[in-house]
């Protein structure tokens, strides 16, 4: 259910930051410098996922609705690649987009394997 709320409070935030885009054209054309300054200022500070639903985002984006994982190898390298992630929504998603359709065991090994990893952060 969080991963749910996540995604939600995503789509509401693109929302506000449009919201925000608006208000700083009209802010723009009335030349109201300080206000303006004070707005893009603002930040937003989101939480990582739990484990639990990182691991749920992956899969869902890696298998088809009502797909489920055959073999159970491939569970436990999506549980690694997920601490990989360090529970980064977007990271998570990324990993479950490339991931998509792939069945065999060696495509997720390849992912998880993989130097990109081992790049500084």
């Amino acid at each position: 259910m969080t991963c749910i709320k996540a995604a939600l409070l995503g789509l509401s935030l693109t929302k506000l930051r449009g919201v925000f885009y608006d208000a700083e054209d009209v802010l723009d054309e009335f030349r109201c410098d300080p206000l303006r300054k004070e707005l893009k200022t603002m930040s937003y500070e989101l939480e990582a996922l739990n484990h639990q639903d990182s691991l749920f985002l992956l899969l869902k984006w890696a298998f088809k609705e009502g797909d489920e994982v055959q073999n159970p190898n491939i569970l436990r390298i999506g549980d690694e690649i997920v601490k990989k992630c360090i529970r980064v929504p977007l990271a998570v998603r990324t990993m479950g987009s490339l991931l998509y359709g792939k069945t065999y065991q060696h495509d997720w090994e390849q992912i998880r394997d993989n130097d990109i990893w081992k790049l500084d952060q």
